[in-house]
């Protein structure tokens, strides 16, 4: 009984506190719509000051619900305790300073859920839930390419699907996107580049680009159906090689129809440039070669640590060599991990950034999503992750057109073989 009084003594402090931040804002804004009254354009107009401050204080409290419900799932959530009244305090200098500034509603709760997890670590992140269906493969159409931050505050191209707008144009990794339908990208974010790369099936967009010499190319292209654009590009031969673009459901089938079909005796898996996906396609993918084994395990704030098994039965079984590169990350990282560990694959490549945070997406108003780090990745034996070293370094030269990796591949696995 100690315990239900404790947690509804928490509550109700908590519902107070929540209440004493609104009423900060509502103040704030009462006071900004009284500055408009007396200097505001229109201030003898037919609507007078106590009617804009009425409508201010209506918007605050429905934005207020709105972010008070995304602190309430921060706190239950993110891997460490959190300080709420500074969470709320952040929230509510973003919301008074947007109200200013004229945003809407749906534009005041992200940018204060998003000035909220900004305080916190782990990369969290507010998107449209539009955008992150697009990114996840359930959208309309895009272009199919892939960037990645480069470390000097730019971005640069990591990988470009073969069967997606460009292709038949010399983009490759090392070019630099540019522009979108002449706006420079520069000037948008990542969140805002896809956006704009995304649109409907065979529309028309212009991408201006810098190839690795610094020389600019444009090319007018048609967006091309997501659905299209496979999960898993691969070649049937010796050795086989795979390209997964992306960790999703889609990956799993597509590779394992590939390895029914081609039946390889040694395979090249290509993760350059994989940024990662979703944890149950890195399970049921690290499957189709580990068989019934521990892929990873997830440790959550509360300190339990979540044991993820692979329970499929094993289906490759021969030579294995594992391409990555510094822009393979979190989920890649812990397939990669997961294939040297359990199926005996050698990694060619460079070593990858060792990204070990878990993120959970959780829904907010409208059409918002909040992307929140709930819990760290650990190993089998609960192990930190790290990032992974390479068994042979090696790196493709951008200012070349052949992929030197690649094209050591063979005698790479060759040298395994004889081993």
């Amino acid at each position: 009984m100690a315990g239900t009084g404790g947690i509804r003594a928490r509550r109700a402090i908590a519902a107070h506190l929540r209440r004493l931040a609104a009423l900060t804002v509502l103040l704030a804004l009462s006071g900004l719509a009284a500055c408009q009254t007396a200097t505001g354009p229109g201030s003898g107009g037919p609507f007078p000051g106590a009617f804009r401050q009425t409508a201010a204080e209506e918007t605050a409290e429905r934005v207020n619900v709105a972010v008070a419900d995304a602190i309430d799932r921060i706190a239950a959530t993110y891997i460490d305790p959190v300080d709420e009244d500074a969470l709320r305090r952040t929230a509510a200098t973003y919301i008074v300073d947007g109200m200013q500034r004229g945003e809407s509603e749906e534009a005041l709760v992200k940018g204060a859920v998003t000035a909220m997890v900004g305080t916190l670590e782990g990369n969290g992140r507010v998107v449209d839930r539009e955008l992150l269906s697009g990114r996840f493969g359930s959208g309309t159409a895009s272009v199919g390419i892939f960037e990645a931050a480069d470390g000097q505050g730019g971005w640069v191209i990591v990988r470009v699907h073969p069967l997606g707008a460009l292709e038949g144009t010399p983009v490759r990794p090392g070019w630099r996107l540019m522009s979108i339908d002449g706006q420079p990208r520069q000037s948008m974010d990542k969140d805002d580049a896809i956006r704009r790369l995304q649109g409907e099936m065979d529309t028309p967009v212009q991408l201006g680009f810098l190839d690795p010499f610094g020389k600019p190319a444009a090319f007018n292209v048609r967006r091309v159906r997501l659905g299209a654009m496979e999960a898993v590009v691969n070649r049937c031969g010796t050795p086989a090689v795979v390209q997964i673009m992306r960790l999703t459901g889609l990956t799993v089938r597509e590779l394992l129809r590939f390895l029914l079909d081609c039946e390889p005796d040694e395979l090249v898996l290509d993760l350059r440039g994989n940024s990662g996906g979703t944890l149950d396609a890195v399970v049921d993918t690290a499957a189709l070669f580990v068989g019934n084994s521990v892929v990873f395990h997830i440790r959550e704030r509360d300190g339990v640590v979540e044991r993820r098994k692979a329970g499929a039965t094993r289906r490759y079984a021969g030579r294995l060599l594992v391409l990555t590169d510094r822009y393979t990350a979190s989920g890649a990282e812990l397939l990669v991990q997961a294939l040297r560990r359990g199926a005996g694959a050698l990694v060619a490549g460079e070593t990858t950034p060792g990204h070990d945070f878990v993120h959970t997406v959780m829904p907010l108003k409208g059409d918002l999503i909040m992307a929140l780090q709930t819990g760290r990745f650990e190993g089998p034996d609960g192990s930190a992750i790290v990032p992974v070293v390479p068994d042979i370094e090696m790196r493709d030269d951008w200012n070349t057109v052949p992929d030197e990796v690649m094209q050591a591949a063979p005698a790479l696995l060759a040298r395994s073989r004889a081993s």
